[in-house]
């Protein structure tokens, strides 16, 4: 009797029949593994949820902090009166913002001429009857000016509505506070138009602050210019992470709970880190150095609080900084402005009750 021939799938160092060589196996398990967590920040942030998720993975905290301000849209637009004051307010601001722009210049009639300037062309053919040229005559340069410019009359013209009707934003992003179960961080007023020059002045002032946060790291990011090859473009990385994290921290900030550890806050991570480098590393050990050291702190030491919490839910954050730039173009800016400190707060708050 003749014994059975051995199973491949069985045999000692064999590899199963359906599986490929070792690299596919691990390209295909990273990228199931990408898709899961990618379907899942999808269904997280579609979910639209007010309540932390249980899962802790990084993922899927991005993706609650992105969906936050959904959630928060969600509450308002389900009451019938603060849904119907958030739909008017945003779209009567919407449509003064696009009026403004075209009577600014912006008209339909430039938009026509550039139309039909993009429809002409110019042929010549030759003795034979061949087309040996077709060249438009609107040039790309010509196309990405116009769009510029109405892109920076868009932007002006929203900040100045934005400047005069505030207080609209300001009720709701009350009746969101009250809706979602926050705490409301203005006070019950009735909004009207007018000329708010403390406000003006004090949003002067955090655009003034953010630049100078930004820049307060520019000098040591400039170290890595020095690496040989590939210096440029660790310097470009590295300020673009730079100001990501700031553009999430400020995000923070726009919530007065960011703010409740004024004056009491921990240095913040890169405060901290050059902080050891002057007093650890011997090349950092020398009056230049720790020089540049008490400017850091000196420039960023007033956003110790926001910087201080944002190191405790950096996710979290991050993800409601991703809503406001996807929400950053004009006109769709009015529907989530009142919307990122309702967002920010539920954010706060949760870390609040963590600890």
């Amino acid at each position: 009797m003749t014994a059975p021939a051995p199973n491949p799938s069985t045999t000692p160092g064999s590899s199963p029949p359906d599986a490929g060589p070792p690299g596919t196996r691990t390209s295909s398990g990273f990228f199931k593994v990408a898709s899961a967590h990618a379907r899942e920040a999808v269904e997280t942030v579609y979910a639209a949820r007010l309540a932390p998720p249980l899962d802790p993975s990084p993922v899927a905290r991005l993706a609650y902090g992105a969906g936050l301000p959904l959630a928060v849209a969600s509450a308002l637009l389900a009451h019938p009166e603060a849904g119907r004051r958030y739909r008017r307010v945003c779209f009567t601001q919407a449509a003064l913002v696009l009026g403004i722009s075209v009577a600014l210049g912006v008209s339909w009639g430039h938009v026509t001429k550039l139309l039909g300037l993009l429809g002409e062309t110019r042929i010549q053919i030759s003795s034979s009857g061949d087309v040996i040229r077709q060249s438009a005559k609107v040039t790309l340069d010509q196309g990405l000016a116009f769009w510029s410019s109405l892109y920076a009359t868009l932007c002006a013209v929203e900040w100045a509505v934005i400047a005069l009707s505030r207080q609209y934003h300001d009720a709701i992003a009350r009746d969101a506070a009250l809706l979602t179960g926050a705490m409301p961080e203005d006070p019950p007023l009735t909004p009207h138009v007018s000329v708010d020059i403390p406000w003006m002045w004090t949003r002067g002032k955090r655009y003034l602050r953010g630049w100078m946060v930004f820049l307060a790291g520019v000098p040591a990011l400039s170290l890595l210019l020095v690496v040989p090859g590939v210096g440029r473009t660790l310097y470009a990385i590295a300020s673009a992470v730079w100001g990501v994290y700031w553009l999430a921290v400020l995000v923070a900030a726009k919530s007065a709970y960011a703010w409740r550890e004024e004056g009491t806050a921990p240095a913040p991570w890169f405060v901290r880190g050059w902080d050891w480098l002057t007093s650890s590393v011997l090349l950092f050990q020398w009056g230049l150095p720790r020089l540049y050291g008490q400017m850091l702190r000196k420039w960023t030491q007033q956003v110790f609080s926001p910087a201080a919490r944002f190191e405790r839910s950096p996710w979290e954050l991050s993800g409601v900084a991703i809503a406001r730039v996807l929400g950053g173009i004009p006109g769709f800016y009015l529907l989530v402005r009142p919307l990122i400190p309702v967002a920010a707060q539920h954010v706060l708050r949760a870390q609040d009750e963590r600890s």
